[in-house]
């Protein structure tokens, strides 16, 4: 009895153990969903147009962390998708008829009741042993088969969340730089910084008195003459006055 309670206690803890495993694979499937979701968007947020190392390096690791990711569904698809079969007690009433009518043979035989039933109980702990037996056996084998797929999945999972986690540093490089203000210079010529650079550079040349040139101020010898009525004929021309500014430190009167 005491061995035959050894087996029925491993049997149990096996079939526990399958359901144990589908409920960590559930949490697995969540894990790896939210996961493709990660990868989704960075994949479809980054900006590729920025430097070599940030696109290269994003590049490589979402790209091994998408192939990781598949993997981890594979794995995942494979253990929904096994065709490993657990064993189980038969319905109580199959054990029941089978051990009357394993009694009524031997009474069938001749063998007093007393004695039948003795092997009959022979037989309900050996039947019990060797039922509790193979059905242990052929459960441990498809759990191990399926804990080595589950084990697996979360293994790729595990990689494949390391590497989207590590591609994060050129993702949030790119983003930062996307995020900096772009100022358009645009260069306006100044008319007064023309105007003045001109009127600088007329001042600097000296009028010659007798021609038809233009002077310091833009005006021709025979206009100066026109507007200076009492102006002779072949004396020098006499000085206008210069226009300047209060702030002009470099004014000299000539």
């Amino acid at each position: 009895m005491e061995r035959l309670e050894l087996y029925k206690s491993l049997h149990e803890r096996e079939l526990d153990k399958k359901v144990g495993e589908v409920e960590e694979t559930s949490l697995a499937v969540g894990i790896a969903t939210a996961l493709g979701t990660a990868i989704f968007i960075l994949g479809t947020n980054f900006e590729f147009n920025t430097t070599s190392f940030v696109r290269y390096s994003f590049s490589g690791l979402v790209g091994l962390s998408t192939l990781t990711f598949i993997g981890a569904i594979i794995y995942l698809a494979r253990f929904y998708s096994n065709n490993r079969t657990y064993l189980d007690l038969p319905a109580v009433k199959e054990i029941d008829d089978y051990l009357n009518e394993y009694y009524t043979c031997y009474i069938k035989l001749g063998v007093s009741e007393q004695e039948a039933k003795a092997l009959t109980k022979e037989e309900e702990d050996l039947f019990l042993k060797e039922l509790y037996i193979e059905m242990t056996d052929s459960n441990v084998a498809s759990n191990n088969f399926r804990r080595a797929l589950l084990i697996r999945a979360k293994q790729y999972t595990f990689t494949a969340f390391s590497l989207v986690f590590l591609a994060l540093v050129p993702y949030l490089m790119n983003f930062f730089e996307k995020a900096k203000p772009i100022y358009n210079i645009q260069i306006v010529r100044d008319s007064t910084i023309a105007d003045n650079k001109n009127d600088t550079m007329a001042k600097q040349q000296k009028p010659r008195a007798g021609d038809g040139t233009q002077g310091d101020t833009g005006r021709t010898q025979a206009d100066r003459n026109t507007t200076t009525g009492d102006q002779k004929p072949g004396f020098p021309v006499r000085p206008k006055p210069r226009k300047y500014k209060e702030d002009d430190l470099k004014y000299k009167k000539k």
